[in-house]
This record gives structure tokens, C-alpha cells and sequence, in this order.
């Protein structure tokens, strides 16, 4: 991995813009810690799926759009192919 912090960064600044998908009702809630219907439930889960999209065709963003699909992960997560990921598997930067 390299010593660049950068993808890191960049991902921090990033990691909400999903999140303009959602309708305002929705993101109110999400900002007030309320309770969401299953409908509101389904369209955050997609929020990562939507950021790819949203990132997929930008150069040199590879390693800062793995980083946004599995920042939502906990650590002992499975990754999208089915295996463990494991604090040491995700792509955090140098020495994380």
C-alpha cells in the first residue's frame, strides 16, 4: 500500500455525497437519529452502490471507491465475495 493519505481524504470528503439521493424527509431523519420506514431503510442501504455509480467513471479513484463501499462494513463483515473482511482487509490507507 502506499504512503500516499490522499485516497483517504478524499473518501472523508465524499463519504456523504450518496446521501444527496435521498429525499429531504429522509436525510432529516437520518440527521435526527429517527427511525425509518422500510421503504427509507432500503434507499440508504443502496447509498453505496449509488456513490460507485456516481464515482465509477472518474480516473485514479479506484482505491477512494473501494474504501466508500466498505466504510459502512464492520470489520468482521463479508466482503463482496462472500468472504471475511477483516480490519487488516480494508483498504484504510498506510498502516491502518
Amino acid at each position: 500500500m502506499s504512503d500516499d493519505p490522499r485516497p483517504v481524504e478524499v473518501a472523508a470528503m465524499l463519504s456523504q455525497i450518496g446521501y444527496v439521493t435521498l429525499p429531504q424527509g429522509t436525510q432529516d431523519k437520518i440527521y435526527k437519529g429517527e427511525r425509518l420506514a422500510p421503504a427509507e431503510e432500503a434507499m440508504v442501504e443502496r447509498v453505496p452502490k449509488v456513490v460507485e455509480q456516481l464515482l465509477a467513471n472518474i480516473p485514479r479513484l479506484e482505491l477512494v471507491r473501494e474504501i466508500l463501499r466498505l466504510y459502512p462494513r464492520e470489520f468482521a463483515g463479508a466482503n463482496a465475495s462472500g468472504t471475511a473482511t477483516t480490519r487488516d482487509a480494508l483498504p484504510w490507507g498506510p498502516g491502518r
